[in-house]
């Protein structure tokens, strides 16, 4: 008899291991996810700047001449090629990945800061209109990348119990 006259039911035992198997195998999991949902998002990043369907802003007449084409973001093709996913502060409870610009790079063409030529497409300068690509594409994706983390969590409980 359990506390208070409660009788306990079920299977206890498997329940144990699996609470104690789950903390490991959620943190191998969540850096196979993290990574899987980086990618993603990068993929259709560099999609976005492919097919030029983002909605943005033409250049100015000027900069179609002088890069040779009316594409945002491509100029050498540096820029989207440079793009990355990366793992920053992993520890064993907390797991967190960039996806966009490097801050240690530099991009070649401009000698810009990578990461602040990023800023400034994203937000747009005093001299140059905002050209959204990584709030668009996670708002796109959000749904996605949500249920891909939910299925993620329903399959590692079911492993946890059934073991």
């Amino acid at each position: 008899m359990g506390k208070g006259g409660a009788r306990l039911t079920g299977d206890w035992k498997n329940a144990g291991i699996a609470l104690d198997w789950l903390p490991a195998s959620m943190s191998a999991m969540a850096h196979a996810k993290l990574m899987e949902t980086g990618e993603l998002l990068l993929d259709r990043m560099v999609e976005h700047i492919d097919k030029q369907d983002l909605n943005w802003e033409s250049l100015a007449r000027y900069t179609i001449e002088k890069k040779g084409n009316d594409k945002v973001y491509v100029e050498t093709g540096w820029l989207r090629d440079n793009l990355g996913v990366r793992r920053v502060a992993t520890k064993p409870n907390k797991k967190r990945i960039f996806v966009g610009a490097s801050p240690w790079k530099t991009h070649k063409p401009s000698g810009k800061k990578f990461s602040e030529l990023m800023i400034m497409l994203e937000y747009g300068t005093e001299d140059t209109p905002a050209r959204p690509l990584m709030r668009p594409t996670w708002e796109e994706m959000q749904d996605e990348v949500e249920e891909i983390w939910s299925d993620a969590l329903d399959e590692l409980i079911r492993k946890g119990v059934i073991k």
